[in-house]
């Protein structure tokens, strides 16, 4: 038996890998992101990134993952939104309901791509607080991402004595 193989993606411009979950490729065209099933080559729009231009111009957007809420049976999308130096927020997009919403839970510098595990996502990041530079050094940790609350809890972090 011969496996099909994937359709090759037709797209105009550049794309970056945002995430994956349930074999699907979240893809960010910087203007807009697309849920991608490499093996059928179904391509979707799920989400418009315009909410970024209430920050600034200058504002950097970190699409960090994607994943799969069952209670509400909802891709969700989690980014990092920084505008200048000493600003950085989370924005959680629901694919169904195609909306943004802030997340105002502690500042985090993002250090390493998230993990997903269980239907939740994981950074090891570094805590700072409101008003503090997020890009200075910190102490480390786990957190994950609660879908169901759109909050993050941390994790206790491995003993490697």
């Amino acid at each position: 038996m011969e496996i099909p193989r994937p359709k090759p993606l037709q797209f105009a411009g550049c794309l970056i890998i945002g995430g994956s979950c349930n074999g699907l490729v979240l893809l960010n065209s910087r203007e807009d992101l697309f849920k991608w099933n490499p093996f059928t080559g179904c391509c979707k729009k799920v989400l418009s990134i315009e909410f970024l231009k209430q920050y600034s111009d200058s504002s950097i957007m970190d699409v960090s993952g994607l994943c799969y809420d069952s209670s509400m049976d909802d891709y969700k999308v989690v980014t990092w939104v920084r505008d200048g130096e000493t600003s950085m927020a989370c924005m959680v997009g629901s694919c169904r309901t195609k909306s943004w919403t802030k997340n105002c839970d502690p500042y985090y510098k993002k250090i390493e791509s998230s993990t997903l595990v269980d239907e939740h996502l994981h950074w090891l990041v570094a805590e700072s607080n409101i008003g503090e530079d997020p890009f200075s050094l910190a102490t480390n940790l786990i957190v994950c991402f609660v879908l169901q609350t759109n909050k993050f809890v941390k994790v206790l972090m491995p003993n490697c004595d």
